[in-house]
């Protein structure tokens, strides 16, 4: 969208913008991957984080997931191209006292084949979701849609796209037994 990144600039490492536009990159997003974001924002939030992106300009709808912010409404939705409408995955409604400084750190980690998504929120696991249908977004890029007024700047920073090892998290999470004699855990 080459008349809409004309909103956005780079300063002190971030991304800014102050009104509606849309930057995209593809990222070589694979299977299993992990994106990372912090948020911050003057008057008005209103801005989506688009990942699973389709080759090519940034379109309406495509396959692919996103994280959008609108005021205190927080949610991560899968959109489709046959589908005009943005499918929920999770919504979450933020009151003002949780956004009081007026800044997030987001992390989503997704696996594409298995239709899984965790959600992390100022380091903090929100929860664990299921891609609402049964085909998964392809694509391999993010885009950074700002779409508050004129007079509402969004800074977006410590962008990191990561391949993510579900086998990790889940032999983290597995019990160990009590602790007095030793275990061997097989990776299937």
């Amino acid at each position: 969208d080459k008349e809409g990144s004309r909103n956005w600039t780079v300063d002190g490492g971030e991304f800014v913008t102050q009104g509606i536009g849309t930057i995209s990159r593809d990222v070589g997003l694979t299977e299993k991957f992990i994106i990372r974001f912090s948020i911050a924002w003057d008057n008005y939030l209103n801005f989506q984080f688009r990942f699973a992106e389709p080759k090519g300009d940034s379109v309406d709808t495509a396959d692919r997931y996103m994280v959008q912010c609108i005021g205190s409404s927080f949610g991560i939705f899968r959109e489709s191209s046959g589908n005009r409408n943005h499918l929920p995955i999770v919504v979450f409604n933020r009151s003002p006292e949780h956004l009081h400084d007026k800044r997030m750190d987001v992390e989503v980690r997704v696996d594409r084949s298995r239709g899984k998504l965790q959600l992390f929120i100022e380091g903090e696991k929100e929860g664990a979701y299921t891609d609402p249908l049964p085909s998964f977004p392809k694509g391999t890029g993010i885009s950074l849609v700002g779409r508050a007024p004129q007079e509402s700047s969004q800074r977006v920073g410590r962008i990191e796209v990561l391949e993510w090892d579900y086998s990790e998290d889940r032999h983290r999470a597995e019990d160990r037994g009590v602790g007095k004699s030793d275990s061997l855990i097989g990776r299937n």
